[in-house]
């Protein structure tokens, strides 16, 4: 039988003797699919890796890597998600301006796939350093953090004092 679109598929190559699990994770700007792919020796396994995976997708939690950098996925998760929903001149002001700083610094020139908390920490205690104000510290944060949490390779907290 036949499986849905974007249910994945299970596929057993018999020449290297592993279970293909293939799926969907997003479609580029060409509308072409963007795929990945893994393998393994036991069918279960591959079954319950395929399952995790699209739940994690159907959520909205799978995030792959990626070469854009924390001042442009910031930007589009504003202008995608935020922008939409604020009535409040000043509040949209407020995020434009830490965008702005965020483009400014050198974290936000950082590739997502190489974001880190330590990155976060370091330009966290360079603008606390600068005195900026502890309100746009937090809206700056805000945009880095999520960024952080979704792409770091090292998970961890930020240290405010």
């Amino acid at each position: 039988m036949r499986r849905s679109k974007g249910e994945g598929s299970l596929t057993y190559i018999k020449r290297l003797k592993k279970y293909q699990v293939r799926y969907d994770v997003s479609i580029d700007e060409n509308g072409k699919r963007i795929q990945k792919a893994s393998y393994f020796s036991k069918k279960k396994d591959a079954i319950a890796f395929m399952q995790d995976e699209l739940s994690a997708l159907n959520r909205g939690k799978y995030v792959s890597l990626s070469n854009e950098s924390l001042y442009s996925y910031c930007k589009k998760w504003y202008e995608l998600y935020k922008e939409p929903t604020l009535t409040k001149i000043n509040t949209k002001e407020k995020y434009k301006y830490t965008l702005n700083r965020i483009k400014g610094l050198s974290v936000g020139s950082v590739r997502l796939m190489d974001l880190s908390s330590e990155i976060l920490q370091r330009a966290y205690n360079k603008m606390k350093a600068d005195i900026f104000s502890l309100n746009s510290f937090g809206t700056t944060l805000v945009f880095s953090y999520t960024a952080s949490t979704l792409y770091g390779s090292e998970r961890g907290s930020i240290s405010r004092s």
